[in-house]
């Protein structure tokens, strides 16, 4: 198991030695430089911390040392009782201890908090990272900082903002960001996704049709069917916040972006986000407003318990622990309380004036470290994913995506149907959504439509058996019947954790295979921009 890394932020000792002795103090602080050199990675690696990101604010470890003993010793004593403590800490459920599964979940969580104006735990975000100095000032301007963050995190950006819609609502980001703001975060997803020949457009004049690779009934059927599968059209449609124009063009590009992120790099993109901004534009039935709950990762572990750490950033299990600082520095969170009804988990305190309120009660308790654990979906079938490697000599994405056949349907909805085809199992298997970067926990991407055609499913099936070919000559057996080849790379159990813009398959270390990992087949695909997500594979 790969040792976690520390970070410290601030790291410094109060040593209290005999009158007449100030030899000791010198030594006291050669030690120190020693544990946090070498000594406490040792410490460390001997007992691993708990798996995810971890920010504490404080610690501070009170530690006896008999000087009458030789240095390694001390070295040790102290290494141990740090890591001791730090461990402690993550288990204590004190305010000042945040965990995030990812990046993400901290992005996630900066953006909501800059949003409803409760912003306690910027030092946590600070510490990894996130917020810069040079940015806007988060608690003036906060859209502005949410944006300047998201800049320099492209690929997690409309994934960010999907997930925070979820969970502030809608109109506390609109507040927050206003058109200038979405207008920017659509730049900032197009760049990501590719850049062709998507622009916001405006909506007023209605389009004939998409023209290129679909015509204006496509045209139509497509833009439905891509506000269908958007959580984020279903927070637009819900809010009954009267839109301008400059904002409905951003958010109708966002809305493409999150159900078909190969729709926007092509020559139709454009004309398909006037087509949905229309859709979205158009009355609605009032609807009650969203439950606009705040409970994210990132928030504090447990109940309330007293620690202290002046700075341990981000602990990960695999590559990132960050900070364990000395005395001072940094405003703390207040402890939640009952009062802190209208408040941020870990602030008691109401939004300031200006700022769109939360929902009473919208404080998730996320339970200890222990009961959160690794989260997701199982799957027999996660070697699906490993065909993500072929995609590209079966032609996928574009040859599906320029297919007449499929004019009016959307990447995942083709993917899904690919996916039944290659392995036997239905489109509510996990793996069968990840394949098309689907939440698991959502409508399959399949059912959300019209059933298809005749000619719909002749043309999947010739796609996935042309994967599945191509699939058996990157490992070597192309004599053999290519999908039973595919089938035994695909048949592994693992869990599947989807979050937007980040998806992760994870797989028992006895399921490595020397074949698939000599055709490279399990190496982490990274960032996919026709999937719009990072996809990786975790062994462990």
């Amino acid at each position: 198991m790969t040792a976690p890394t520390v970070s410290i932020h601030r790291l410094s000792a109060t040593a209290h030695v005999e009158e007449g002795r100030p030899e000791d103090a010198t030594r006291v602080a050669r030690l120190l430089r020693q544990v946090a050199a070498e000594r406490l990675d040792r410490a460390l690696r001997d007992a691993p911390l708990p798996p995810g990101i971890w920010c504490v604010h404080r610690l501070d470890v009170p530690v006896r040392l008999d000087l009458d003993r030789p240095d390694p010793a001390l070295e040790a004593t102290w290494a141990a009782a740090l890591a001791g403590a730090l461990r402690q800490a993550l288990q204590s459920g004190s305010p000042e201890v945040l965990r995030y599964d990812h990046e993400c979940d901290a992005l996630v969580d900066l953006v909501c908090g800059a949003a409803v104006g409760l912003v306690g735990r910027a030092w946590a975000w600070r510490r990894l990272g996130l917020l810069h100095p040079a940015d806007p000032p988060l608690e003036q301007a906060p859209g502005e900082a949410a944006v300047a963050v998201l800049r320099r995190h492209p690929r997690q950006a409309l994934g960010v903002i999907v997930v925070a819609a979820d969970r502030v609502g809608l109109p506390a980001l609109h507040h927050a960001l206003g058109p200038s703001g979405w207008t920017a975060l659509a730049g900032v997803v197009r760049s990501a996704l590719g850049d062709g020949h998507a622009r916001p457009v405006r909506t007023a004049p209605a389009a004939d049709g998409l023209g290129g690779d679909h015509g204006a009934g496509g045209a139509a059927a497509l833009a439905h069917a891509l506000v269908a599968a958007s959580r984020l059209a279903d927070q637009v449609r819900r809010s009954r916040v009267r839109l301008d124009h400059e904002s409905l063009d951003a958010l109708a590009l966002l809305v493409v972006a999150e159900s078909d992120a190969s729709a926007l790099p092509r020559p139709a993109g454009a004309a398909l986000i006037a087509a949905v901004a229309r859709t979205l534009g158009a009355p609605a039935h009032p609807a009650p407003p969203p439950d606009r709950t705040l409970g994210i990762a990132g928030r504090p572990v447990g109940s309330a318990g007293p620690v202290g750490v002046d700075g341990v950033d981000g602990v990960d299990g695999v590559d990132g622990v960050d900070g364990v600082d000395g005395p001072g520095g940094g405003r703390q969170p207040a402890r939640p309380s009952p009062a802190a009804a209208t408040g941020w988990p870990g602030d008691a305190s109401a939004p300031p004036d200006g700022f769109w309120p939360a929902a009473p009660g919208a404080v998730d308790d996320p339970g200890t470290v222990a009961e959160r654990g690794r989260h997701g979906r199982s799957t027999d079938w996660a070697g699906l994913l490993f065909l993500l490697a072929t995609a590209a000599d079966a032609g996928i994405p574009d040859t599906v995506v320029e297919d007449p056949v499929f004019a009016a349907r959307p990447l995942p909805w083709i993917l899904q149907g690919i996916g039944v085809r290659l392995v036997p199992v239905t489109v509510r298997d996990a793996a069968v959504a990840a394949f098309a970067a689907a939440d698991p926990e959502g409508p399959p991407p399949w059912e959300l439509g019209p059933p298809a055609g005749d000619d719909e499913l002749a043309q999947l099936e010739v796609v996935a058996r042309r994967w599945a070919a191509v699939t058996a000559v990157a490992l070597g057996e192309p004599d053999r019947e290519p999908l039973d080849v595919v089938a035994s790379i695909a048949r592994r159990t693992g869990v599947v954790d989807h979050t937007p813009g980040w998806l992760e398959i994870h797989l028992d270390l006895d399921q490595v295979d020397v074949a698939v990992r000599r055709a490279g087949l399990d190496l982490d695909p990274g960032w996919v921009p026709w999937l719009g997500t990072v996809v990786r594979f975790v062994y462990g």
